[in-house]
Protein backbone atom coordinates (compact mmCIF):
# COMPACT_ATOMS: atom_id res chain seq x y z
CA UNK A 1 0.00 0.00 0.00
CA UNK A 2 1.34 3.52 -0.71
CA UNK A 3 -0.34 6.20 1.16
CA UNK A 4 1.08 9.93 0.67
CA UNK A 5 0.20 13.65 0.81
CA UNK A 6 1.18 15.08 -2.79
CA UNK A 7 2.17 18.50 -2.68
CA UNK A 8 3.49 20.18 -5.89
CA UNK A 9 3.08 23.69 -7.58
CA UNK A 10 -1.07 23.30 -8.52
CA UNK A 11 -2.57 20.93 -5.74
CA UNK A 12 -1.98 19.35 -2.49
CA UNK A 13 -4.44 16.22 -2.54
CA UNK A 14 -4.00 13.51 0.26
CA UNK A 15 -3.96 10.69 -2.18
CA UNK A 16 -4.90 6.69 -1.30
CA UNK A 17 -3.72 4.27 -3.51
CA UNK A 18 -3.42 0.52 -2.55
CA UNK A 19 -3.10 -2.96 -5.00
CA UNK A 20 -5.14 -5.78 -3.63
CA UNK A 21 -7.02 -8.90 -5.03
CA UNK A 22 -9.94 -7.27 -3.95
CA UNK A 23 -11.41 -3.66 -4.94
CA UNK A 24 -13.88 -3.13 -1.89
CA UNK A 25 -10.53 -3.27 0.13
CA UNK A 26 -9.23 0.04 -1.47
CA UNK A 27 -12.70 1.93 -1.39
CA UNK A 28 -12.75 0.88 2.68
CA UNK A 29 -9.16 2.04 3.38
CA UNK A 30 -10.38 4.90 1.34
CA UNK A 31 -13.35 5.37 3.85
CA UNK A 32 -11.31 5.17 7.22
CA UNK A 33 -9.46 8.42 6.26
CA UNK A 34 -12.58 10.70 4.67
CA UNK A 35 -14.78 9.40 7.80
CA UNK A 36 -11.95 10.38 10.28
CA UNK A 37 -11.58 13.63 8.66
CA UNK A 38 -7.88 14.20 7.30
CA UNK A 39 -8.12 16.70 4.68
CA UNK A 40 -7.05 17.18 1.26
CA UNK A 41 -6.61 21.00 -0.42
CA UNK A 42 -5.35 22.89 -3.59
CA UNK A 43 -3.49 25.97 -3.69
CA UNK A 44 -6.09 27.50 -5.49
CA UNK A 45 -8.70 27.10 -3.14
CA UNK A 46 -10.88 23.73 -3.49
CA UNK A 47 -10.20 21.60 -0.52
CA UNK A 48 -12.07 18.33 0.05
CA UNK A 49 -12.09 17.64 3.89
CA UNK A 50 -13.23 15.02 5.64
CA UNK A 51 -16.74 16.39 6.24
CA UNK A 52 -17.27 16.82 2.71
CA UNK A 53 -16.27 13.35 1.80
CA UNK A 54 -17.77 11.59 4.84
CA UNK A 55 -19.42 8.21 4.31
CA UNK A 56 -20.82 5.83 6.69
CA UNK A 57 -17.45 3.74 7.20
CA UNK A 58 -18.74 1.77 9.94
CA UNK A 59 -20.92 -0.29 7.65
CA UNK A 60 -18.46 -0.01 4.76
CA UNK A 61 -15.79 -1.82 6.94
CA UNK A 62 -19.00 -4.37 8.56
CA UNK A 63 -19.50 -5.88 5.13
CA UNK A 64 -16.27 -7.27 3.98
CA UNK A 65 -14.24 -9.89 4.72
CA UNK A 66 -12.55 -8.66 8.29
CA UNK A 67 -9.14 -11.04 6.86
CA UNK A 68 -8.59 -8.83 3.70
CA UNK A 69 -9.18 -5.47 5.68
CA UNK A 70 -7.01 -6.00 8.83
CA UNK A 71 -3.51 -4.96 7.03
CA UNK A 72 -4.82 -2.11 5.22
CA UNK A 73 -7.10 -0.76 8.31
CA UNK A 74 -4.09 -1.00 10.97
CA UNK A 75 -1.98 0.86 8.65
CA UNK A 76 -4.66 3.50 8.06
CA UNK A 77 -5.47 4.04 11.58
CA UNK A 78 -1.62 4.98 12.00
CA UNK A 79 -1.93 7.54 9.49
CA UNK A 80 -5.18 8.76 10.69
CA UNK A 81 -3.62 9.82 14.05
CA UNK A 82 -1.17 11.80 11.87
CA UNK A 83 -4.19 13.34 10.16
CA UNK A 84 -5.92 14.16 12.89
CA UNK A 85 -4.67 17.22 14.83
CA UNK A 86 -6.93 20.35 15.21
CA UNK A 87 -6.80 22.62 12.02
CA UNK A 88 -5.81 25.51 14.05
CA UNK A 89 -5.69 27.21 17.48
CA UNK A 90 -5.77 30.08 19.96
CA UNK A 91 -8.65 31.52 21.76
CA UNK A 92 -9.45 34.36 23.04
CA UNK A 93 -12.65 36.50 24.64
CA UNK A 94 -14.11 33.11 24.78
CA UNK A 95 -13.98 32.42 21.05
CA UNK A 96 -11.78 29.55 20.08
CA UNK A 97 -11.05 32.35 17.12
CA UNK A 98 -7.81 29.73 15.37
CA UNK A 99 -10.50 26.69 14.96
CA UNK A 100 -12.55 28.99 13.89
CA UNK A 101 -10.31 30.57 10.82
CA UNK A 102 -8.31 27.33 10.82
CA UNK A 103 -5.20 28.87 11.83
CA UNK A 104 -2.65 28.09 14.87
CA UNK A 105 -2.60 31.61 16.04
CA UNK A 106 0.41 32.59 18.12
CA UNK A 107 0.71 35.88 20.38
CA UNK A 108 -3.23 36.19 19.93
CA UNK A 109 -4.20 39.37 21.53
CA UNK A 110 -6.59 42.27 21.43
CA UNK A 111 -5.45 45.69 19.09
CA UNK A 112 -6.80 49.06 19.12
CA UNK A 113 -10.61 48.69 17.34
CA UNK A 114 -11.49 51.72 14.63
CA UNK A 115 -12.51 54.80 16.15
CA UNK A 116 -15.54 56.54 16.23
CA UNK A 117 -15.07 58.40 12.71
CA UNK A 118 -14.20 55.42 10.72
CA UNK A 119 -17.31 53.46 12.02
CA UNK A 120 -19.33 56.48 10.55
CA UNK A 121 -17.89 56.54 7.33
CA UNK A 122 -18.11 52.54 7.16
CA UNK A 123 -21.99 53.10 8.28
CA UNK A 124 -22.52 56.30 5.93
CA UNK A 125 -21.69 53.65 2.78
CA UNK A 126 -24.86 51.87 3.64
CA UNK A 127 -28.67 52.55 3.21
CA UNK A 128 -28.76 48.96 5.95
CA UNK A 129 -25.59 48.77 7.91
CA UNK A 130 -24.39 45.72 8.20
CA UNK A 131 -23.70 43.46 11.30
CA UNK A 132 -22.68 45.50 14.55
CA UNK A 133 -20.16 48.02 13.71
CA UNK A 134 -19.83 49.23 16.98
CA UNK A 135 -19.12 46.19 18.16
CA UNK A 136 -15.96 44.93 15.60
CA UNK A 137 -13.04 43.22 17.42
CA UNK A 138 -9.46 43.98 16.28
CA UNK A 139 -6.83 40.54 17.20
CA UNK A 140 -3.28 40.88 16.32
CA UNK A 141 -1.56 37.45 16.22
CA UNK A 142 0.58 35.73 14.22
CA UNK A 143 0.23 32.40 12.20
CA UNK A 144 1.55 30.18 9.00
CA UNK A 145 -1.44 31.25 6.44
CA UNK A 146 0.76 29.39 3.88
CA UNK A 147 3.24 26.78 4.18
CA UNK A 148 5.61 28.14 1.49
CA UNK A 149 6.19 32.16 3.68
CA UNK A 150 6.42 30.74 7.13
CA UNK A 151 4.44 32.75 9.59
CA UNK A 152 3.06 36.06 9.16
CA UNK A 153 1.79 39.10 10.98
CA UNK A 154 -1.98 39.13 10.85
CA UNK A 155 -4.07 41.31 12.31
CA UNK A 156 -7.78 39.55 12.62
CA UNK A 157 -11.48 41.89 12.51
CA UNK A 158 -14.27 40.11 13.65
CA UNK A 159 -17.88 41.20 13.23
CA UNK A 160 -20.11 39.43 15.76
CA UNK A 161 -23.90 39.43 14.57
CA UNK A 162 -25.94 42.29 14.40
CA UNK A 163 -28.64 43.97 11.83
CA UNK A 164 -28.38 42.11 8.37
CA UNK A 165 -25.53 40.03 9.37
CA UNK A 166 -26.81 36.55 11.55
CA UNK A 167 -23.38 35.13 12.59
CA UNK A 168 -19.97 35.96 13.25
CA UNK A 169 -17.53 37.41 10.39
CA UNK A 170 -13.62 36.77 10.59
CA UNK A 171 -11.12 38.01 8.12
CA UNK A 172 -7.35 37.71 8.28
CA UNK A 173 -5.29 40.47 7.08
CA UNK A 174 -1.56 40.90 6.26
CA UNK A 175 0.78 43.36 6.89
CA UNK A 176 0.01 44.69 2.79
CA UNK A 177 -3.60 44.66 3.55
CA UNK A 178 -4.17 42.01 2.14
CA UNK A 179 -7.21 39.49 3.03
CA UNK A 180 -5.22 35.71 3.55
CA UNK A 181 -8.19 34.15 5.56
CA UNK A 182 -12.36 34.88 5.42
CA UNK A 183 -14.98 32.38 7.67
CA UNK A 184 -18.39 33.23 8.68
CA UNK A 185 -20.29 31.21 10.84
CA UNK A 186 -23.23 30.82 13.71
CA UNK A 187 -26.38 30.00 11.99
CA UNK A 188 -27.49 26.14 11.51
CA UNK A 189 -27.52 26.75 7.61
CA UNK A 190 -24.07 28.14 7.33
CA UNK A 191 -22.38 25.73 9.87
CA UNK A 192 -24.07 22.53 8.44
CA UNK A 193 -23.63 23.82 4.55
CA UNK A 194 -24.54 20.15 3.51
CA UNK A 195 -23.53 21.23 -0.32
CA UNK A 196 -20.36 23.41 0.36
CA UNK A 197 -22.05 26.39 -1.27
CA UNK A 198 -21.18 28.56 2.04
CA UNK A 199 -17.34 27.65 1.78
CA UNK A 200 -17.31 28.24 -1.80
CA UNK A 201 -19.18 31.56 -1.11
CA UNK A 202 -16.50 32.42 1.97
CA UNK A 203 -13.30 31.21 0.67
CA UNK A 204 -13.84 33.64 -2.72
CA UNK A 205 -13.36 36.53 0.11
CA UNK A 206 -9.58 34.85 0.90
CA UNK A 207 -8.93 33.51 -2.90
CA UNK A 208 -5.01 34.21 -3.90
CA UNK A 209 -4.98 37.26 -1.51
CA UNK A 210 -7.13 39.02 -4.27
CA UNK A 211 -9.38 41.11 -2.03
CA UNK A 212 -7.87 43.91 0.31
CA UNK A 213 -8.35 47.11 2.61
CA UNK A 214 -10.24 49.47 0.08
CA UNK A 215 -9.29 53.38 0.85
CA UNK A 216 -11.74 55.45 1.57
CA UNK A 217 -11.65 57.35 -1.64
CA UNK A 218 -12.42 54.06 -3.25
CA UNK A 219 -15.13 53.44 -1.76
CA UNK A 220 -18.17 52.66 -3.64
CA UNK A 221 -22.04 53.33 -1.81
CA UNK A 222 -24.51 50.79 -3.63
CA UNK A 223 -25.96 53.32 -5.28
CA UNK A 224 -22.47 54.50 -7.08
CA UNK A 225 -21.80 50.83 -7.90
CA UNK A 226 -25.03 50.44 -9.54
CA UNK A 227 -24.31 53.68 -11.67
CA UNK A 228 -20.88 52.23 -12.75
CA UNK A 229 -22.71 49.16 -14.20
CA UNK A 230 -25.47 50.83 -15.42
CA UNK A 231 -22.74 52.88 -17.59
CA UNK A 232 -20.17 49.64 -18.13
CA UNK A 233 -23.54 47.90 -19.69
CA UNK A 234 -24.42 50.93 -22.04
CA UNK A 235 -21.10 50.85 -23.78
CA UNK A 236 -20.71 49.52 -26.69
CA UNK A 237 -16.87 49.69 -27.21
CA UNK A 238 -14.28 46.64 -27.30
CA UNK A 239 -12.72 47.60 -24.15
CA UNK A 240 -16.38 47.59 -22.49
CA UNK A 241 -17.04 44.35 -24.03
CA UNK A 242 -13.81 42.61 -22.69
CA UNK A 243 -14.51 44.49 -18.90
CA UNK A 244 -18.17 42.23 -19.21
CA UNK A 245 -16.56 38.86 -20.31
CA UNK A 246 -13.73 39.27 -17.57
CA UNK A 247 -16.80 40.37 -14.67
CA UNK A 248 -18.78 37.01 -15.88
CA UNK A 249 -15.35 34.48 -16.48
CA UNK A 250 -15.01 35.28 -12.51
CA UNK A 251 -18.32 34.49 -12.29
CA UNK A 252 -17.97 31.11 -13.76
CA UNK A 253 -15.05 30.18 -12.68
CA UNK A 254 -16.47 30.59 -8.84
CA UNK A 255 -19.74 28.62 -10.43
CA UNK A 256 -17.03 25.65 -11.72
CA UNK A 257 -15.60 25.60 -7.68
CA UNK A 258 -19.00 25.66 -6.39
CA UNK A 259 -19.82 22.11 -9.03
CA UNK A 260 -16.55 20.50 -7.94
CA UNK A 261 -17.61 21.56 -4.54
CA UNK A 262 -20.92 20.40 -4.37
CA UNK A 263 -20.58 17.08 -6.43
CA UNK A 264 -17.76 15.76 -3.69
CA UNK A 265 -19.63 16.80 -0.55
CA UNK A 266 -22.74 14.89 -2.02
CA UNK A 267 -20.95 11.65 -3.96
CA UNK A 268 -19.43 11.27 -0.33
CA UNK A 269 -22.38 11.33 1.41
CA UNK A 270 -25.68 9.60 1.32
CA UNK A 271 -27.23 12.29 -0.85
CA UNK A 272 -27.73 11.76 -5.04
CA UNK A 273 -25.73 14.59 -7.24
CA UNK A 274 -28.90 15.81 -9.52
CA UNK A 275 -27.90 14.63 -13.07
CA UNK A 276 -29.44 17.77 -14.09
CA UNK A 277 -27.10 20.03 -11.84
CA UNK A 278 -24.06 18.53 -13.78
CA UNK A 279 -25.79 19.21 -16.93
CA UNK A 280 -25.44 22.42 -16.82
CA UNK A 281 -21.91 22.01 -15.92
CA UNK A 282 -21.92 21.18 -19.47
CA UNK A 283 -23.67 23.70 -20.62
CA UNK A 284 -21.27 26.33 -18.82
CA UNK A 285 -18.08 24.42 -21.07
CA UNK A 286 -19.73 25.12 -23.94
CA UNK A 287 -19.95 28.98 -23.32
CA UNK A 288 -16.29 28.99 -21.86
CA UNK A 289 -14.77 27.17 -25.57
CA UNK A 290 -16.49 30.91 -26.77
CA UNK A 291 -14.87 32.48 -24.11
CA UNK A 292 -11.65 30.72 -25.04
CA UNK A 293 -12.17 32.53 -28.66
CA UNK A 294 -12.52 36.04 -27.04
CA UNK A 295 -10.02 36.41 -24.51
CA UNK A 296 -7.68 35.57 -28.07
CA UNK A 297 -6.07 39.21 -27.47
CA UNK A 298 -5.30 39.14 -24.19
CA UNK A 299 -3.97 35.55 -23.83
CA UNK A 300 -2.92 34.96 -27.53
CA UNK A 301 -3.51 32.57 -30.07
CA UNK A 302 -1.55 29.72 -28.47
CA UNK A 303 -2.98 29.78 -25.45
CA UNK A 304 -6.52 30.57 -26.79
CA UNK A 305 -6.42 27.06 -28.84
CA UNK A 306 -5.39 25.33 -25.93
CA UNK A 307 -8.30 26.98 -23.69
CA UNK A 308 -10.71 25.74 -26.03
CA UNK A 309 -9.45 22.38 -25.99
CA UNK A 310 -9.51 22.26 -22.48
CA UNK A 311 -12.79 23.53 -21.78
CA UNK A 312 -14.33 20.53 -24.65
CA UNK A 313 -12.62 18.14 -22.92
CA UNK A 314 -13.89 19.50 -19.23
CA UNK A 315 -17.77 19.28 -21.21
CA UNK A 316 -16.83 15.75 -22.16
CA UNK A 317 -15.62 14.18 -18.79
CA UNK A 318 -18.58 16.36 -17.22
CA UNK A 319 -21.11 14.38 -19.97
CA UNK A 320 -19.22 11.27 -18.39
CA UNK A 321 -20.52 12.60 -14.66
CA UNK A 322 -23.86 13.15 -15.87
CA UNK A 323 -24.28 9.29 -16.84
CA UNK A 324 -22.51 8.47 -13.21
CA UNK A 325 -24.85 10.30 -11.52
CA UNK A 326 -28.05 9.22 -13.44
CA UNK A 327 -26.60 5.60 -12.87
CA UNK A 328 -25.72 6.18 -8.77
CA UNK A 329 -22.57 5.59 -9.41
CA UNK A 330 -21.11 7.48 -6.44
CA UNK A 331 -17.66 6.54 -5.85
CA UNK A 332 -16.75 6.55 -9.89
CA UNK A 333 -18.39 10.49 -10.13
CA UNK A 334 -16.01 11.07 -7.85
CA UNK A 335 -13.20 10.02 -9.08
CA UNK A 336 -14.04 11.32 -12.64
CA UNK A 337 -14.66 14.38 -11.03
CA UNK A 338 -11.23 14.51 -9.73
CA UNK A 339 -10.06 13.91 -13.27
CA UNK A 340 -12.27 16.48 -14.53
CA UNK A 341 -10.72 19.08 -12.10
CA UNK A 342 -7.12 18.06 -13.04
CA UNK A 343 -7.86 18.13 -16.61
CA UNK A 344 -9.50 21.70 -16.66
CA UNK A 345 -8.28 23.77 -13.78
CA UNK A 346 -4.67 22.43 -13.42
CA UNK A 347 -4.30 22.07 -16.89
CA UNK A 348 -5.45 25.65 -17.67
CA UNK A 349 -4.54 27.88 -14.37
CA UNK A 350 -0.69 26.58 -14.84
CA UNK A 351 -0.23 27.20 -18.75
CA UNK A 352 3.17 28.57 -19.36
CA UNK A 353 2.95 29.31 -23.18
CA UNK A 354 0.65 32.86 -23.31
CA UNK A 355 0.51 36.32 -23.95
CA UNK A 356 -0.52 37.87 -20.86
CA UNK A 357 1.97 38.21 -18.82
CA UNK A 358 4.61 36.77 -17.02
CA UNK A 359 3.64 33.58 -14.54
CA UNK A 360 1.21 30.84 -15.20
CA UNK A 361 -1.97 31.80 -16.92
CA UNK A 362 -4.28 32.46 -13.86
CA UNK A 363 -1.93 34.33 -11.95
CA UNK A 364 -0.67 36.65 -15.17
CA UNK A 365 -4.27 37.53 -16.20
CA UNK A 366 -5.02 37.62 -12.54
CA UNK A 367 -2.34 40.69 -12.23
CA UNK A 368 -3.99 42.40 -15.60
CA UNK A 369 -7.73 43.09 -13.57
CA UNK A 370 -7.00 46.72 -12.67
CA UNK A 371 -5.92 47.05 -16.66
CA UNK A 372 -8.72 45.21 -17.65
CA UNK A 373 -11.27 47.27 -16.05
CA UNK A 374 -12.18 44.68 -13.52
CA UNK A 375 -12.97 45.99 -9.75
CA UNK A 376 -12.80 43.82 -6.39
CA UNK A 377 -13.74 46.46 -4.53
CA UNK A 378 -17.51 46.74 -5.22
CA UNK A 379 -18.97 43.60 -3.06
CA UNK A 380 -22.35 43.31 -5.22
CA UNK A 381 -23.58 39.78 -6.00
CA UNK A 382 -23.47 39.52 -9.31
CA UNK A 383 -20.82 41.40 -10.01
CA UNK A 384 -17.69 40.76 -8.26
CA UNK A 385 -19.21 38.56 -5.63
CA UNK A 386 -20.32 35.09 -6.35
CA UNK A 387 -23.56 34.86 -4.03
CA UNK A 388 -24.72 31.20 -2.87
CA UNK A 389 -27.64 29.52 -4.85
CA UNK A 390 -31.13 31.04 -3.99
CA UNK A 391 -29.43 33.08 -0.84
CA UNK A 392 -29.01 36.37 -3.01
CA UNK A 393 -29.97 38.22 0.19
CA UNK A 394 -28.13 36.97 2.85
CA UNK A 395 -24.73 36.71 0.34
CA UNK A 396 -25.15 40.43 -0.26
CA UNK A 397 -25.63 41.45 3.38
CA UNK A 398 -22.44 39.27 4.14
CA UNK A 399 -20.27 41.24 1.18
CA UNK A 400 -21.82 43.91 3.12
CA UNK A 401 -20.14 43.77 5.97
CA UNK A 402 -16.79 42.39 4.39
CA UNK A 403 -16.70 45.59 2.84
CA UNK A 404 -17.60 47.68 5.77
CA UNK A 405 -14.53 45.84 7.70
CA UNK A 406 -12.37 46.22 4.97
CA UNK A 407 -13.00 49.81 4.62
CA UNK A 408 -12.22 50.38 8.49
CA UNK A 409 -9.14 48.39 8.30
CA UNK A 410 -7.97 50.70 4.96
CA UNK A 411 -8.83 54.00 7.06
CA UNK A 412 -6.75 53.14 9.47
Amino acid sequence: MDSFCQNDDETRFFVVSAVYDRGRTVMAVRSAFVAFGCEASSKDGFPISGHLLRQPVLETIMSFDYRALAVPLFISLLLIAGCSKPPGSGSIDGIELGLRTELHLEDLQRAPGPDESVIESARLLFDSPPGSLDSVRVYSASAEVDEDEGAIALEIWLMPPGANLNGYLALAIDEDGAVRRSRIWGTPEIDADPEAAWENYWRQYEYEASRSVIPPKRALPRSEVDSLWAVLRADTSASSATTRMMYKHRLDMYDNSFLLRRTMAMAGGEDVVPPEWLAEGVEMYSRLEEVGERLKPIIGDSASIKYVAVAEEGGEILSLAVEDAEAGQGDQLRDRILTFRRRTCGACHGMKSHDAGPGGLKDAVMARLDELGVRRDLYSVGKDVWGVPGEHERSQSIADAVKAVLLMAGAG
